[in-house]
C-alpha cells in the first residue's frame, strides 16, 4: 500500500521534533493518493517518548470507500 515518502520539512526545538512529509499510497482500486502528514515527536533519554500524527483523513477515506 505505501509506495513512497517525501520529507518536506523537519525542525526541532529542544526535545521536540516536527516532521512534515507526503506519503504516496496505492488504493485497492489501483489508483494512487498522496497524503500530507505532520508528525510531532517528543524525545527523552535519546528515545521517542511520545508521538502524535496529524493528517486530514478525507482523501484517504474517499479513496478506500469509507466516506
Amino acid at each position: 500500500m505505501h509506495r513512497a515518502t517525501r520529507m518536506l520539512k523537519q525542525f526541532e526545538n529542544g526535545s521536540d521534533v516536527c516532521s512534515i512529509y507526503e506519503m504516496d499510497i496505492a488504493t485497492s482500486a489501483g489508483g494512487m493518493i498522496t497524503v500530507e502528514i505532520t508528525d510531532w515527536i517528543q524525545v527523552s533519554n535519546s528515545k521517542v517518548a511520545k508521538q502524535k500524527i496529524y493528517y486530514d483523513p478525507r482523501d484517504f477515506a474517499k479513496a478506500f470507500g469509507m466516506g
